[in-house]
């Protein structure tokens, strides 16, 4: 289903139409709803479901690069799942682990020239990622990013294939919707229903997706580098 076919059974589902439910409104509603099965998916099937690679282009001398955020063309990252490094054009990639400034003996400096490229760790920020020791060259793609993708914001226009939860549940984002209509209407007895419907067919998806194999997939990323 497409976005406005899940308007148009949301609207069904209540008796009403785009006048009393306009499309701003259903999409207040719809976002708030996918946003709750995408996490729901996340903690509770798991995290590797929505994984996705970043490739980012690494400079010589700069250790610091922005995490991906969602732009509408690119792909955001929610968490990080750990990172891989290339020192050169030519070389594999190289698992990078995970530390903390608290963990660290020396000053950041120290590591960012005396690491040995043979033991390449990283420090996770907020919005940034610090590779020790600092690329000596600039290698395209050097960086490979390993996470938990955003979700996207859904529009009227948002084709089935890009809504990521899986096609056979996508009704629930109508059903949800639902609820959030009869409640703002003043229907709490039918909004209770609606929820519950809702919640029951969230635990059906959540039991068939826990029985998957579950895959990844992988995009290009623009260089993604800023200087601390």
């Amino acid at each position: 289903m497409n976005v406005q076919s899940i308007a148009d059974l949301a609207r069904s589902l209540t008796g009403s139409d785009s006048a009393q439910v306009p499309d701003a409104t259903f999409l207040s509603y719809a976002n708030i709803v996918y946003d709750d099965l995408w996490t729901t998916i996340a903690k509770e099937v798991d995290e590797d479901y929505f994984f996705h690679t970043w490739y980012v282009n690494t400079l010589a001398g700069v250790n610091t690069y922005s995490l991906p955020s969602e732009t509408g063309v690119n792909i955001g990252m929610i968490a990080s799942l750990g990172a891989s490094i290339r020192h050169t054009n030519t070389s594999d990639y190289v698992r990078l682990r995970q530390s903390r400034v608290s963990a660290l003996d020396h000053d950041l400096a120290i590591y960012r020239y005396a690491q040995s490229q043979l033991d390449p760790f990283f420090v996770l920020g907020d919005t940034h990622i610090l590779v020790f020791p600092e690329p000596s060259e600039s290698v395209i793609q050097g960086l490979k990013l390993y996470g938990v993708r955003a979700n996207s914001t859904l529009a009227m226009d948002t084709p089935e294939t890009a809504i990521g939860i899986p096609r056979p549940f996508h009704h629930l984002l109508a059903l949800g919707v639902r609820a959030y209509i009869q409640e703002a209407r003043g229907n709490l007895e039918e909004a209770t229903v609606a929820r519950a419907h809702y919640h029951e067919e969230k635990s059906r998806m959540i039991r068939h997706l826990s029985e998957r194999q579950l895959g990844s997939d992988e995009t290009r990323m623009p260089d993604l580098f800023v200087l601390s």
